[in-house]
């Protein structure tokens, strides 16, 4: 926040919801939807709805390294359905959180608008759960009293709920 007020970056992309700034100017840009996905194997092996309880006992879950946003939401849920889990791999790198679901090593907690392709195409299976997973959103910030440049103006655009 401190090098987007300082003028050092145009934008930042954020979580949402945050902390309201007098300064700063927050546009909500996506919608983000979590789920559990395991590789096809799962299908079988999860047909129903599963609750977390049942599915962090009897599962192995892999997750990425806190302190990322994703695992922050995610043990937030946790905690909200007094749900006490320890994720068998704590991957920092997202695309292997993944990729350890597609080779069969566990199920992932994943972004569905990152995982299009791999749900899409069946290279993951989304593993249906009891409890509501709530959507997340993603907000563009920028300084109050400035001027937008061109370039920032066309890339919010671009990104930019329609």
């Amino acid at each position: 926040m401190s090098e987007l007020k300082k003028g050092s970056l145009d934008l930042l992309i954020v979580n949402l919801p945050m902390e309201n700034y007098n300064d700063l100017n927050i546009t909500p840009c996506a919608v983000l939807h979590d789920c559990f996905a395991g590789n096809l194997d799962y299908k079988n092996k999860i047909p129903k709805r599963i609750s977390l309880q049942d599915l962090v006992e009897n599962y192995p879950i892999i997750t990425q390294k806190e302190p990322s946003n994703t695992r922050a939401f995610l043990n937030s849920l946790m905690k909200k359905n007094s749900v006490s889990f320890h994720p068998k791999f704590d991957i920092v790198s997202y695309s292997l959180v993944k990729d350890f679901a597609k080779i069969g090593m566990g199920i992932s907690y994943i972004t569905k608008e990152f995982a299009k392709d791999e749900l899409e195409n069946n290279l993951l299976y989304e593993i249906p759960i009891k409890e509501n997973i709530p959507a997340r959103g993603l907000g563009i910030v920028l300084p109050k009293n400035t001027i937008t440049s061109f370039a920032t103006q066309k890339f919010i655009e671009l990104i930019t709920i329609k």
